[in-house]
Parts: C-alpha cells; structure tokens; sequence
C-alpha cells in the first residue's frame, strides 16, 4: 500500500511523525468538569419529597376534541 502526497510515498517512520504531529497541533485538553452541588440533609430530603409529591400528580392530557376537529377539518378539506 502506497500512502503519500502528489505520488510520494512515505516511509512507516515519516508516517508516524506527520500523524504524531497532526494529533499534537489538533488535540486540545477537554475542559474541565466542575462540581456539582449535592443537596444534603434538609433540604435532600425536601426535594425528593417535592419530587415524589409531583410525580404522584402527574396526569394524562386528553386530546379526543382537538383530534376530532383534525378529523372534521381532514374531511371537509377534499384531499
């Protein structure tokens, strides 16, 4: 296999070096991850109850009228 540019083909070593100094020129330090605030005592135990109180409420959203406004409008729009 020939690798090279304009038909000149590299040697394993100048292969090597050329990749070696793409990665340096091109591989930037990720940033850095900050702390995150870790609720404790009182006030863990207030969110998850506010959590568990919100979660027991959730409901369903009932979409019957508005699809059978989509149903009437489909039907009267001759498609």
């Amino acid at each position: 296999m020939r690798i090279g540019v304009n038909c000149h083909p590299f040697t394993e070593l100048q292969l090597h070096s050329q990749l070696f100094n793409l990665h340096k020129k091109t591989n930037k330090m990720a940033i850095p991850i900050r702390d995150l605030p870790t609720l404790t005592g009182r006030d863990a135990e207030r969110f998850i109850k506010k959590a568990n109180e919100a979660y027991k409420r959730k409901g369903t959203v009932d979409f019957s009228k508005e699809m059978e406004n989509a149903r009437i409008i489909l039907a009267n729009s001759k498609l």
